[in-house]
């Protein structure tokens, strides 16, 4: 009985994780949960910090992971008014987004515990978009950004206090999204094919749905959809380089039990020296707006964005019997990415006016993340965990927009440890995220730009916010989020 049900377990975690290979999806145990992170033998230590590894028990381990991530967002939208400019109540919108993850990981201990070699199949960074909102059209309608990662890493115990560690990863990702594009607003405020052009037997304005083109964007690092990991391994150096990224960390012995550490993480597409820039290609597919017949137009595209790196730090050490204090400390620069750069060419999309150029706005900027918690040590068959982590957001109140709801925000995490059998350990995890809610009436997203930029006669200085991809209808609104994860996963543990 306890057999099948040791099979049973890893069966469903087995097949969560296969769902979320194929689906929008997040690790949050990758650094955040507890018992992970750059102090902790964790599986995602492979990945942020693989000399923590040495602290697993020695021995053959095998991890199987997956996750569930559920978004709640409230938007309030604020519109531009015509003629005056100024801000009206728009429509409101409530949805919730669904995220599936998972990841799979092996690591062992060697040269008689004084090193270790672990590789793991995961995906580090994921962002399922809205969809479905019309209100909400042209920031998103749907879509998806994600990476999957093939890591491997090995942590030598150079001294009894001093640990050192070592990997390498190869990334591949992907994009597609969904958004809806103003022909009337990007054709400035003349009759013809501006704002004050007719749709329907009236002026356009702005934001009229018969001047409404629907763009569908599927991307992907290795030359396009049939590209793929294996793709890759065969195709140019160049494309294979400018997906490998790599880890570098030390742990040492502060006094006593405890121990701190520091790791560097670069991942795919941003190793030192490189541009820092990831190219994703494929195809697009156009709608063309109502007034001009709605029919469809397919092209090829590229998109291009530049990926953060981060830095961790942590202390760990006990406090009370059978308990240790876990602190951690993450950098993260996202302020490299500060727009979505898009292109789009071939097929009849210069024809139809489709522009061969067009960035869209992120504005994010470096994220700064404290965490702190207790956690059982690893005696016995039960064993619990909790912490409190804050962080300030990846985009400043001006730059929130639907396609990125990323503000202050403050999380509660908790989780256990339960043996079920000699070799075997259940782990369940729950984490709480609230963000703090984000009131916007000065946004960096503004249509007048536009109009402004076209009527100069596309003058550079009044196309700045244009050539940011920020010269769009507006983000101003009021928006709340809040996210609930649970984490389920099970090891087997040789020894």
């Amino acid at each position: 009985m306890r057999a099948r049900l040791v099979a049973w377990i890893a069966l469903s975690c087995a097949a969560l994780s296969r769902m979320a290979h194929g689906s929008p999806m997040e690790d949050p145990a990758a650094g955040s949960a507890v018992f992970s992170g750059p102090t902790s033998p964790h599986p995602s230590s492979i990945f942020i910090n693989p000399a923590s590894l040495l602290f697993s028990r020695p021995g053959f381990h095998l991890h199987i992971g997956g996750s569930l991530r559920l978004d709640q967002v409230g938007i309030d939208r604020k519109l531009i008014a015509d003629g005056s400019g100024d801000l009206v109540d728009g429509p409101s919108v409530s949805t919730t987004t669904w995220s599936p993850g998972g990841d799979i990981a092996v690591w062992r201990s060697v040269l008689q515990e004084r090193a270790v070699f672990g590789a793991m199949l995961h995906t580090p960074f994921i962002d399922r978009f809205i969809a479905d909102q019309d209100p909400l059209r042209y920031h998103v309608l749907g879509g998806t950004m994600w990476e999957g990662m093939l890591s491997a890493a090995g942590g030598f115990k150079v001294a009894d206090w001093f640990i050192f560690g070592l990997g390498v990863s190869l990334g591949y990702s992907g994009l597609h999204l969904e958004l809806a594009r103003d022909t009337a607003l990007e054709a400035g405020t003349n009759d013809v094919r501006g704002i004050d052009s007719d749709c329907g037997g009236s002026p356009c304005g702005i934001e009229n749905p018969e001047a409404s083109e629907t763009y569908t964007i599927d991307v992907q690092s290795g030359g396009g959809a049939s590209g793929g990991l294996l793709a890759k391994l065969g195709g140019p150096f160049d494309d294979f380089t400018s997906n490998v990224g790599a880890t570098l960390a030390v742990t040492i012995k502060i006094k006593g039990d405890w121990w701190g550490a520091l790791s560097y993480v670069s991942p795919p597409g941003a190793l030192p020296g490189r541009s820092l820039e990831l190219k994703e290609r494929g195809t697009v597919q156009i709608e063309e707006a109502p007034r001009d017949g709605g029919e469809f137009h397919r092209g090829r595209a590229e998109v291009r964005m530049r990926m953060p790196q981060s830095v961790w730090l942590g202390v760990r050490g006990p406090v009370l019997p059978g308990w240790d204090l876990v602190t951690s400390a993450r950098w993260l620069n996202l302020s490299r990415q500060q727009q979505f750069e898009l292109r789009m060419f071939g097929g009849d999309l210069e024809e139809i006016g489709v522009p061969e150029w067009y960035p869209r706005y992120r504005g994010m900027r470096d994220v700064f993340q404290l965490s702190g918690g207790l956690e059982g040590q690893d005696v016995g068959r039960t064993r619990f965990g909790g912490r409190a982590r804050l962080e300030n957001g990846a985009t400043a109140p001006g730059n929130v927009s639907p396609l990125q709801v990323e503000g202050l925000n403050a999380a509660l995490t908790g989780g256990v440890d339960l043996q079920i059998h000699p070799h075997w350990v259940l782990n369940a995890g729950y984490d709480l995220t609230w963000f703090l809610p984000i009131s916007v009436t000065n946004s960096a997203f503004d249509p007048i730009d536009r109009l402004e930029c076209v009527d100069s006669d596309y003058d550079f200085d009044a196309c700045r916010a244009a050539r940011e991809g920020r010269a769009i209808p507006t983000a101003a609104g009021d928006y709340s989020r809040l996210r609930h994860t649970l984490m389920l996963s099970i090891r087997y543990d040789s020894l």
